[in-house]
Formats: C-alpha cells, sequence, structure tokens
C-alpha cells in the first residue's frame, strides 16, 4: 500500500534576497505577512509519525525561533552601523582620533612653549645671578679699600695724637715746675731808694743781685760777655727771669740754677730797658722771636 500524500509548499517566512536592513525593519515595523498555510493532506503514516515525534518537531520549532531571533538582532546591529550619520549625531572613531590627534598637538605646542619660557626665565636668572655676584664682590672690595684708608688714617690720627699729648704733657709739667719754684722761692726785698746826689756823683754800673764772691776767685769766675742766641728773657718777677728757647720751651731760673746748655745763672740785672741774664757761658737777653 502506498501512501500518497499531497502538500503544499510551505511559504516562505521571508523573501529569498532579504537584506538583514529589510529583515530589521519588517521585524520592528510588523509589515511582513505570511500568506495562509493551506490545509495540510495527511496520511495515517503522517499522522502516525507526528504523533510519535511531534515533542522533538516541537523542540526543533523553539531552536530555530531563537536562532532566527539572533539573526535579526546581529543583522540589525550590523546595519546599525552601516548606516550615516546626520550632523546632530554622536561623533565617530575616526572623529574622535582626529580630535585627540588635535589635542595631542596643541599639548605638544604648549608644553613646547613652556619649555621655552623655562627657558629663558633660567637664562634670565642665572645672568641675574651673575650680576648680583659681581656686584657683590665689587661692593665687597670697595668696602674692603675704604676700611684700609679709614684704618691707615686712624693710625695717623693716634700717631699725631700720641705726639700732641706728649708734647702737652710736657708743656704741663714745665709749667708745673715753674709754678713749684714760684712757689718755693720766697719774695726778694724791695730795693733800697738811692739819693739822688749819690746818683749823680757816681756812673751807673749794673747792679749785682745777690752776695759778692771772693776777691780772690773772681778772676776765674768772671763771667763771658757774650750774646747767647738760643734763650731769650720774656719777664722777670721777683728775682726770678722766664726763659724760653727756640723750642718755644719755658724755663725759670734764679741766681745759681743751671740753664741748659749754657751754664749756671750768675746774676739777674737791668740794662736800661731790658733785663739781661749773666751766666758763666754768656748772657741772655731779650730776643725778637
Amino acid at each position: 500500500m502506498t501512501d500518497t500524500v499531497v502538500a503544499a509548499k510551505p511559504p516562505s517566512a521571508t523573501p529569498a534576497g532579504a537584506s538583514a536592513e529589510a529583515l530589521l525593519k519588517q521585524a520592528v515595523s510588523g509589515s511582513a505577512k505570511t500568506r495562509p498555510d493551506a490545509p495540510p493532506v495527511v496520511t495515517a503514516a503522517r499522522a502516525l509519525r507526528r504523533k510519535t515525534f511531534g515533542f522533538v518537531d516541537a523542540r526543533a520549532a523553539a531552536v530555530g525561533g531563537a536562532a532566527l531571533s539572533i539573526g535579526l538582532i546581529l543583522g540589525a546591529g550590523g546595519t546599525a552601523l552601516t548606516i550615516p550619520r546626520d550632523a546632530t549625531a554622536p561623533l565617530t572613531l575616526s572623529a574622535i582620533k582626529t580630535d585627540l590627534e588635535a589635542g595631542r598637538s596643541e599639548t605638544a605646542r604648549i608644553a613646547t612653549q613652556i619649555g621655552r619660557l623655562a627657558a629663558t626665565v633660567g637664562q634670565s636668572g642665572e645672568r641675574a645671578a651673575e650680576d648680583a655676584k659681581a656686584i657683590r664682590a665689587e661692593v665687597s672690595q670697595r668696602i674692603a679699600r675704604m676700611e684700609q684708608a679709614i684704618a691707615a688714617r686712624l693710625v695717623a690720627l693716634t700717631d699725631k695724637q700720641d705726639v700732641s699729648d706728649r708734647e702737652q704733657a710736657a708743656r704741663i709739667a714745665s709749667l708745673g715746675a715753674v709754678i713749684d719754684k714760684r712757689l718755693a722761692v720766697p719774695a726778694a726785698p724791695a730795693p733800697q731808694p738811692v739819693a739822688p746826689q749819690a746818683a749823680k756823683a757816681a756812673p751807673a754800673e749794673p747792679v749785682q743781685t745777690g752776695s759778692l764772691a771772693d776777691p780772690k776767685g773772681a778772676v776765674e769766675t768772671k763771667p763771658k760777655t757774650a750774646a747767647v742766641t738760643n734763650w731769650a728773657v720774656r719777664e722777670v718777677y721777683d728775682g726770678i727771669a722766664v726763659l724760653e728757647d727756640r723750642k718755644r720751651r719755658l724755663v725759670e731760673v734764679a741766681r745759681g740754677d743751671m740753664v741748659p746748655g749754657v751754664g749756671r745763672v750768675e746774676t739777674i740785672e737791668r740794662r736800661g730797658r731790658a733785663w739781661a741774664v749773666v751766666t758763666k757761658d754768656g748772657v741772655i737777653t731779650a730776643q725778637d722771636w
């Protein structure tokens, strides 16, 4: 017995030449329509096989549906990548790469400018440091020279001050000695008035102060009459003569005192309007210097 199965050709779910984009549009819009299946002509054997393996066909149909769904999703994703974007669409990968390259170039340019600026600042700082070092060295040299000059001037002034102090001390000592002698020597008696007749009768002779020497030794100790030019009589009071040498040194002497470089004072007498100090080696008179 031969089973005869007359079945209509199952309709295709999608056109044979449909693209993935068309499939996606059809899935989204639901515009694709399937033709109604023709009632199959099933024989007894066919019905038996379907009844036996019905559960296998259902599982296979489920797997096929899942595979179809995955294919549609993948096709829709690939189609979406190929669709051109408009001006408001997000940036593509190439545009992002371009922007990154531009940003890197700008960053490199800014870094170069910063490097140049840093080099310029560093050079300026080095020049400023060198200038400051040179100025400090010059100022130090000037200060050292000024200190040396000031030290030399101070030494010179100190020497001059020492000399002046010594001279002043010598003058004070000589004046002190003169004052001491003046206080120690008693006042000489006032001269006795001379009678007019005796003055007319006898010629004026030098008045000798002090005691007369022994006549026998008068010839031997007769003072010289040569003038002494190294000393000058400046003043005579109370039997004391104030003498001055060419070094502006003042000395007070009385009869019997020693005059440096001249000898012992023999007498202090008045010759005319001036006083004279008679010593062993000469006569000291008033001088103009």
